[in-house]
């Protein structure tokens, strides 16, 4: 029984025993974690101030030093160390650099575990590199070329940062783009040498580990920037209603006082000719109500902003001293402003109607992340993050066959605004009487391609900018791809005949968009697939026999397919109007094969001139327009 207890009592010591090792070296080890983080942090924030703060950044150094050291010696083996070292080694000797001094490498300096000192990290990674600089040979010539250049990007991403012209947010915009450039050599690399080399590789890690710590140093410099721009235009704008307050209040003093000084004859005068100038602004000066009068429908909400200021003045003048005993140059001053007024009036009112009609015809754009149910539309926003699918529904007050007076064909056209900016309008013929019934219209503007309607529908077909660009989402999201870090406004419209029948706008707020880009080019492949040869809109087997051998004499090597496009020939004048006849000219759109084996087509223009006698000359080729792409199963479509 006695041995039995022992034996208890001897293994709960040594439990005890090795519970306490445990939580000593348990303990230590998250000490040499927490420092390795705190490093790896610090060392972060002092190569972004190296760029702005050069004095606060050598500061910072100084303390990351000693924390390398204190993790040398509470974890001599710890698996960061040759790492940090060359991190302090690299930002010591690019701060040297930026304020033109020499500077000792932290790794030649090292603190020491037990007796012997470790080697400097530098030799540690000269050791390492000595045999993966083997493999440097074994790069190949367009990875090596394509590093080299996204470390000239990056040179001068950070010469933009540090001495580049411009405000902090200028410079780091001009930093963004040349790392979007390197970041393309980058993405050129991992595309055309996949396999072919290896991302240890001390060259390639070095260019993607220095291309990584700059993104993180521009975007924190871009975002400390914009802050700062924030506080001085809030700043500003507080200065500028103090300022506004004061003189507001700096205005009614004066005018308390000239009231006051009414008493006196030449003080009146004085009153009188001060109410003069104020009103002569109705009169004759910048806000004179005679142009008014015959003013366009943009100018009536300006117009009437000066008609309710001029009215609210002349009852003010009304109630002062002046009113009683006007001055001889007032009179006609006021005769002239009442009269204006008095103009204007039946002008605006017409104005009120025909905008209030307008109202009742104005119908509205709704957007959403998902698709949008016409008849019953939900989870619907106006403000949207970058990369988010967005999809549009417009809702008119009338059919469109109404609107369009006409219930066969309608061609919707939806004018865009990008930041203010026009776009191209983007057009939707509706060739379905169905569709013309309805007062609605689904416009995707940038869906995901899996759920989009648009160029399935041939009763329903978007028009083209250019002759690979389709309007719609094709076009569309190939706008929004082109948008640089910020908030963006997307304005929409529909007017036709000077009635605004649909109106509305989206924000997209971020710091990338180059995910529309990759959207576009997902839509533009399945658009491209849809090509086909535009009609024919004559036969004349003679004239398209005339064509052929025309193009086959300007080097086309064969003809597979001949559209002619027009109804008929285009007569081209001297001058316009009723001026002499000139030439005439038709177009055919003609399928031909490359020397790749693809097909395209292209529309050429044949022109006949027209001679002293009244015949036209011989055909002959005048324009060849730009090459469209054609699937090949779509050649005889």
């Amino acid at each position: 029984m006695e041995a039995r207890t022992d034996a208890r009592l001897i293994s709960l010591t040594l439990a005890c025993i090795l519970g306490v090792f445990i939580c000593f070296f348990s303990a230590h080890a998250a000490v040499g974690a927490d420092l390795a983080k705190q490093i790896d942090k610090d060392l972060k924030t002092v190569e972004r101030k190296i760029v702005t703060a050069p004095s606060e950044a050598e500061t910072e150094l100084e303390a990351v030093k000693n924390l390398f050291s204190q993790l040398q010696q509470e974890s001599p083996n710890h698996p960061k160390l040759s790492a940090f070292a060359q991190k302090i080694d690299k930002l010591d000797s690019k701060l040297a650099k930026r304020l033109g001094r020499d500077v000792k490498p932290v790794s030649g300096n090292s603190g020491q575990t037990g007796s012997a000192a470790k080697p400097p990290a530098k030799e540690i990674v000269k050791k390492e590199n000595d045999t993966a600089s083997e493999n440097l040979e074994k790069l190949p010539g367009g990875v090596t070329s394509r590093l080299k250049n996204m470390n000239s990007e990056m040179d001068k991403a950070e010469k933009s940062l540090a001495n580049g012209s411009g405000s902090a947010s200028d410079r780091a915009t001009r930093a963004e783009q040349y790392l979007k450039r390197a970041h393309s050599y980058k993405d050129e690399i991992e595309k055309k040498y996949a396999g072919q080399y290896s991302e240890d590789h001390p060259d390639v890690a070095a260019t993607y580990n220095r291309l990584d710590d700059l993104a993180a140093t521009v975007k924190s410099t871009g975002q400390e920037a914009a802050a700062a721009e924030e506080a001085a235009r809030q700043a500003e704008q507080t200065r500028q209603a103090k300022e506004a307050a004061a003189a507001k209040a700096a205005a009614d003093e004066k005018e308390a006082r000239e009231q006051e000084a009414a008493a006196s004859a030449q003080q009146a005068e004085e009153l009188c000719q001060s109410w003069k100038k104020r009103l002569d602004v109705y009169a004759e000066g910048d806000k004179a109500m005679y142009r008014c009068v015959g003013g366009s429908d943009d100018e009536m909400p300006q117009c009437k902003t000066w008609n309710d200021e001029a009215v609210a003045l002349l009852e003010k003048y009304d109630q002062s001293p002046v009113a009683a005993e006007p001055c001889g140059d007032i009179r006609s001053t006021l005769d002239d402003v009442r009269r204006y007024l008095e103009n204007f009036a039946p002008v605006y009112e017409r104005y009120a109607q025909k905008m209030e009609a307008a109202q009742a015809n104005l119908g509205e754009f709704l957007f959403s992340t998902t698709p949008i149910d016409p008849k019953n539309p939900t989870n619907l926003a106006t403000t949207f993050k970058a990369g988010d699918f967005i999809y549009g529904l417009i809702r008119t007050q009338k059919p469109w066959a109404e609107i369009y007076q006409n219930r066969n064909n309608a061609n919707v056209m939806v004018n865009v605004k990008i930041d203010g900016q026009k776009i191209h309008a983007q057009f939707v013929n509706l060739k379905n009487p169905e569709l013309l019934n309805q007062q609605y219209l689904i416009f995707e503007i940038a869906p995901n391609p899996g759920k989009m309607t648009a160029y399935g529908n041939p009763d329903f077909e978007y028009g083209k900018s250019t002759a690979t660009m389709r309007q719609g989402p094709n076009e569309l999201t190939f706008h929004l791809g082109q948008l640089g870090p910020g908030s963006h406004t997307m304005e929409l419209e529909i007017q036709y005949y000077g009635t605004i029948w649909a109106a509305g706008s989206l924000t997209i707020q971020g710091d990338d968009f180059s995910s529309y880009a990759e959207l576009h080019k997902k839509i533009a492949t399945g658009v491209a697939k849809s090509v086909t040869l535009p009609p024919a809109q004559m036969v004349n087997k003679k004239l398209a026999a005339e064509m052929e051998d025309l193009l086959k004499n300007a080097g086309w090597k064969n003809v597979y397919r001949l559209n002619i496009v027009d109804k008929d020939w285009w007569i081209d004048r001297v001058s316009g109007g009723n001026s002499p006849v000139k030439s005439r000219h038709i177009a055919a759109a003609v399928i031909t094969r490359g020397d790749d084996g693809n097909y395209f087509y292209k529309v050429c223009t044949f022109h006949q001139d027209k001679l002293i006698t009244g015949a036209f000359s011989e055909l002959y080729l005048s324009h060849q327009g730009d090459p469209v792409p054609i699937p090949k199963e779509n050649i005889d479509k």
